[in-house]
């Protein structure tokens, strides 16, 4: 799993995996991989906004919990170098 400016998961298929056609429509893409076997991949260009707001979900749940725990998740996210300002709506 890679999440940033975008997400992606990527997961080796079974063995006795057999791609379907090719489907524009489709959200998983498949791709040869060693051993012949397939990786599948699932993309989005969504992934850091995502992660700006799972943070900011978290942020304001530990505000509705309390000082304390807001500092103390602050740290954490901090160390992860994720910034995000918190504002009450």
């Amino acid at each position: 799993m890679n999440i940033s400016t975008s997400a992606q998961l990527a997961f080796q298929m079974q063995a006795s995996f057999v791609p379907p056609e090719a489907d524009v429509t489709s959200t998983i893409e498949y791709f040869p991989y060693f051993n012949g076997r397939y990786l599948a991949v699932a993309a989005s260009l969504a992934g850091g906004n995502v992660m700006a707001a799972f943070v900011k979900m978290l942020q304001q749940w530990t505000h509705e919990l309390g000082k304390y725990h807001s500092e103390v998740l602050s740290h954490y996210i901090m160390d992860c170098g994720i910034y995000v300002i918190y504002t009450p709506s």
